[in-house]
């Protein structure tokens, strides 16, 4: 049909749908003139695909062409919302600080936010020798006293597990060989208790997680080869055990997401999420390593760290020997996000984040184990730089 005589169709069944309005009434159960006209309409000139009836569809009528359709544009996160995009792999090509203290067989490491951030400190335990080093603020300056050491409850060949308690300035440490979990006082290094596990010298690389139960209760597990002890870190008592999904060391517990995430770490089949309890959940992260599972520790939104709204990211260390590689999720959807490596670092056991802003890192900082040697620092505003200079929104938002 010519466009003419379409026109003069259109023409008429218009003038019909006016008659038809004015002077008739149709019954439920028969189409009006008008719905019929509407659905002729829509079917044969719904030329925007639109399931509409507009201007569009009549541009043919009239001898113009309709214009091109373009697809909308994926929209945009409200301003202020975390996004955390894929960034595929990122490497850091320097470091803020690599230090090589008098510990040995170096394994695990995590922080002391003072209230004055220059009076913070760093923590790094030593598997092959009974000492912990301490580092003050901006981590590269040895504390005096450097180490923890020569103390009633560190006796045996060295120490591997330490989580610090923020809230109530308690320093747990865990001996290797053994089955102590010390207690010290920050910022004094006093020891002010001794908790004593069922462990016996043969069990190895004892780590410790701490966790904040919604109640305001806490939970301290400590890991032993195939289980977990979980301990009130308050009074000491032992309040049971569980055997992981699959193999473990390292721990973290998440406290707005009340679980406690345990890698895979030499089966490489991802990370699992337990209950405060013990009980299995979920898992991620599955076919993402190369090497074994060690390190890990979350990254919260604010990016300020106070405060908790759940967004944030995951990272684990995947302890590839020639250059490790820092997996990262997505704490919520706990989708693999991309990889960080760190020119030189390899071989990386224990990592640990520090949020708190300072006058030399004002976002913080990650720091990560290099070989069982040293401990290496990187502030969060070098590697956020790196992951959007790929074209990733990675943020926090306001």
């Amino acid at each position: 049909m010519s466009p003419v005589n379409i026109f003069r169709a259109f023409v008429f069944f218009l003038s019909l749908i006016f008659f038809s309005v004015s002077t008739s009434t149709v019954s439920a159960q028969t189409p009006s003139t008008k719905d019929l006209l509407l659905s002729w309409l829509t079917t044969n000139q719904d030329q925007n695909g639109d399931n509409k009836v507009n201007s569009l569809d009549f541009a043919i009528l009239t001898g113009t062409s309709a214009p091109t359709s373009t697809p909308s544009p994926a929209p945009t996160p409200p301003s202020g919302s975390a996004v955390f995009q894929l960034f595929g792999t990122v490497n850091i090509s320097s470091t803020n600080f690599n230090v090589n203290g008098a510990g040995s067989n170096v394994d695990s490491i995590d922080f002391w936010e003072a209230p004055d951030p220059t009076q913070s400190l760093m923590f790094v335990t030593s598997k092959s020798a009974n000492r912990v080093e301490v580092w003050r603020y901006p981590f590269n300056v040895a504390n005096s006293p450097a180490t923890i050491e020569a103390n009633a409850c560190m006796t045996t060949v060295g120490t591997n597990g330490v989580a610090v308690d923020q809230e109530t300035d308690k320093l747990y440490i865990t001996t290797s060989y053994g089955n102590k979990i010390c207690v010290f006082n920050l910022p004094s290094l006093t020891l002010s208790a001794t908790i004593t596990t069922p462990a016996t010298s043969s069990w190895l690389e004892p780590n410790l997680a701490l966790l904040k139960l919604s109640d305001g209760q806490k939970r301290l597990y400590i890991s032993y080869d195939t289980r977990v002890y979980i301990y009130n870190p308050d009074t000491g008592a032992n309040l049971g055990q569980f055997t992981p999904t699959k193999g473990l060391e390292t721990m973290f517990g998440d406290n707005y997401y009340q679980q406690l995430y345990i890698p895979d770490e030499n089966g490489r089949t991802g990370i699992y999420s337990y209950t405060p309890a013990g009980q299995s959940i979920s898992s991620f992260g599955n076919g993402v390593f190369n090497s074994d599972e060690e390190g890990i520790w979350v990254y919260s939104c604010p990016s300020s760290g106070i405060g908790d709204n759940g967004e944030g990211f995951i990272i684990v260390s995947d302890q590839i020997s020639a250059l490790t590689e820092f997996e990262v999720f997505n704490r919520k959807t706990k989708q693999h996000l991309g990889k960080l490596t760190i020119t030189g670092v390899n071989n990386t056991d224990g990592i640990s984040i520090t949020q708190q802003s300072s006058p030399a890192y004002p976002l913080g900082l990650f720091a990560a184990i290099d070989d069982d040697t040293s401990a290496v620092g990187v502030k969060w505003e070098t590697i956020f730089s790196a992951i959007r200079a790929t074209g990733a929104n990675f943020t926090c938002g306001s």
